[in-house]
């Protein structure tokens, strides 16, 4: 008795398995036949095709997400047919992992299953994100950047690409380049990948809003002198070829010269503003009956204005030596060699002309008093 009941299991199994199977393949050459609506791909099938595809290229979104679900088949996005679905809808709808995708999921199609399993709302193409990190990481060496080894612009590196992309994001969330990551994860906030980048971006969200935010900023800068492309005081001047590189070290030397022609106007100034100030109040001798007496200083009227204009130049040219200094070393700060020798060779340039000028135009002659 026990005997024909496993063998009549057994030959339930078979018929099922084989209507099922005969029911795919019919599928598969018209899937919007009505009877194909609640034909489901089996999971063992969905998931060799992910594995097929995988092992040629595992840096693709989709094979990085199946290996942050781990487990995990109680999630939608989880699911074997929507990981599958994460490769084949975006990056390689022409590999031979994907034909029964494509082909049951094809422009017309009845099957349910493509609906309820899709792929990730929002997810881009691998090489989008690839060009993101190659973007990031040519502006700015960051902690994470070493990576993922990029031969080009163009070529996909063999690491994982998503999760580097986004150790990226969650140090700098306001980067332009993470507007993909924003998008991925406010469709789909229960990926694993979006719990870190979701907690720094509403920290920088309150914070931006005036609330205090107790996440720092944890951007992984070079300490130490290089010379990989880096931001030297605005976003937009990030020097990264050659030509670049050679214009910045022209701008920076002409700073510095100005720079140290500024010291000598200010030097100049002040020793004008001097004089003006020696100009404005003098001793007044009388002579009387008891001898020689002096007066306390009067004011001398005429001179005040000019000491008024020579002290409103001083400031100005003084504000403008600040802040040139205070450029110049911002910029040195970006520890970036050609930078930090392009500094100093402007101010080293500007100092035997400065030299020359305060020979000229700032004399020790200049420092007798006006009057006597």
């Amino acid at each position: 008795m026990r005997t024909a009941v496993v063998f009549f299991t057994l030959s339930l199994s078979f018929v099922c398995t084989f209507a099922q199977s005969a029911n795919l393949t019919e599928c598969l050459q018209t899937p919007t036949l009505s009877t194909c609506s609640s034909l489901q791909y089996p999971d063992s099938y969905a998931v060799s095709d992910r594995q097929l595809l995988c092992k040629g290229m595992p840096y693709m979104l989709g094979c990085s997400i199946a290996t942050s679900c781990g487990s995990d088949t109680t999630s939608q996005f989880c699911q074997p047919f929507s990981l599958l679905a994460d490769i084949c809808s975006q990056d390689m709808p022409t590999m031979s992992g994907c034909r029964n995708y494509t082909q049951l999921c094809a422009s017309g199609s009845v099957i349910k299953e493509c609906s309820t399993s899709p792929p990730l709302t929002n997810l881009p193409k691998t090489s989008v994100i690839a060009a993101h990190v190659y973007s990031i990481c040519g502006s700015m060496y960051m902690d994470g950047c070493s990576s993922c080894t990029f031969s080009s612009a163009t070529a996909l590196p063999n690491c994982d690409i998503l999760g580097t992309y986004v150790k990226l994001c969650v140090a700098m969330p306001d980067m332009t380049e993470c507007s993909n990551l924003k998008s991925i994860c406010t469709a789909n906030p229960k990926i694993s990948y979006c719990s870190d980048y979701s907690a720094v971006s509403s920290n920088t969200s309150s914070s931006n809003s005036g609330s205090i935010s107790s996440t720092t900023d944890t951007v992984s800068m070079l300490m130490y002198f290089h010379n990989r492309p880096a931001y030297v005081l605005f976003n937009s001047w990030v020097p990264k070829t050659t030509g670049e590189f050679a214009w910045t070290f022209f701008v920076l030397v002409a700073v510095g010269i100005v720079y140290e022609l500024f010291s000598v106007a200010r030097v100049y100034v002040e020793q004008k503003h001097l004089l003006s100030n020696k100009g404005v109040f003098k001793s007044v001798t009388n002579e009387s009956s008891e001898g020689l007496s002096k007066k306390p200083f009067v004011l001398n009227k005429v001179s005040s204005t000019h000491v008024f204009l020579w002290t409103t130049l001083a400031t100005v040219i003084r504000f403008v030596e600040i802040l040139l200094h205070y450029l110049l070393m911002l910029a040195a700060m970006s520890f970036n060699i050609t930078v930090f020798f392009a500094i100093i060779t402007g101010l080293a340039l500007g100092y035997p002309l400065s030299l020359h000028l305060k020979q000229r135009f700032v004399g020790v002659s200049d420092l007798s008093p006006a009057h006597c």
